[in-house]
């Protein structure tokens, strides 16, 4: 479907927390959330996206509560947080709140998954001890004792692997950035391949040797989809120094010599829909 997309200069209120009233916002509408969205950066326009695009995917909410981290209360409604701020207010007490920014209903083996999600598109990195990270974590055991994951998604940020907070689709989007560096671009194809992810790993694990350009014809789409088996699937392969052709098989890729320079000079040559360019040049 087409994504609708409009900017509000002024920017809107938020639902439930009081931070960044005075943001830009973007509206976008998705299959699978039953309204229109209001999100605050390109960065949740992107993991919406993607979200919207994954099968395993069937609800997506943005900003779904506040909590109260201090008290450990989970407030759904807006009503709901300036009743509970009043309280506050009448017991002098204070509050530690926080609002997620997205939550993703994933299909699991008996109903479903919730994931909640907090995406930091600066250039920021955890720090164990600090309010902001100790604030997550309280969040997390909260949320865990509901049954609800939660977790941070961090643009550009390779140490997220390390961090007990990484994101169920964080490797997604963390391998894309890589290859998004690489050429300097994003290739269209990658929804493609999205839509094609199930199919194509069935057949990888039934026969690891079946080459791209196989894998390409059998599903009728670009060589270029069939490389995200490699990207975003194979984590072990040295993206940087695997050879690449259409009989190139995920077997030959992961077993690849390191030979710097390849990689960059493969995507290009894929990127120009030509396979000229060849591993010996």
């Amino acid at each position: 479907m087409a994504y609708k997309l409009t900017t509000d200069p002024l920017g809107p209120t938020r639902q439930l927390g009081r931070r960044g009233a005075l943001k830009q916002a973007t509206f976008l509408q998705l299959k699978k959330s039953p309204e229109l969205l209001t999100v605050e950066s390109a960065f949740e326009v992107l993991l919406a996206k993607l979200a919207d695009l994954s099968n395993a995917v069937t609800l997506i909410d943005y900003q779904p509560f506040t909590i109260d981290v201090a008290n450990e209360r989970v407030l759904l409604t807006h009503s709901q947080l300036q009743a509970h701020r009043q309280k506050l207010r009448e017991a002098g007490m204070r509050g530690v709140f926080y609002t997620p920014d997205l939550r993703f209903r994933w299909r699991a083996a008996k109903g479903h998954a919730d994931e909640v999600l907090e995406a930091k598109d600066a250039a920021w990195v955890p720090t164990l001890g600090d309010a902001y990270a100790d604030k997550l974590l309280r969040t997390r055991t909260l949320l865990a004792l509901r049954g609800i994951q939660f977790s941070l998604y961090e643009a550009g940020v390779t140490e997220m692997y390390q961090w007990s907070l990484v994101s169920t689709v964080n490797k997604l989007h963390a391998l894309m950035l890589r290859r998004q560096d690489a050429m300097n671009t994003f290739s269209p194809d990658y929804l493609q391949y999205l839509e094609y992810r199930d199919a194509f790993l069935d057949v990888v694990r039934a026969n690891p040797a079946v080459s791209l350009g196989q894998l390409s014809a059998r599903f009728n789409v670009t060589l270029w989809a069939t490389w995200h088996l490699l990207i975003d699937e194979l984590v072990s392969v040295d993206l940087w120094s695997a050879p690449l052709g259409p009989n190139t098989s995920v077997v030959d890729a992961c077993n690849a010599p390191d030979e710097p320079g390849l990689f960059r000079r493969a995507m290009l040559a894929m990127r120009n829909t030509s396979w000229e360019v060849s591993c010996g040049d």
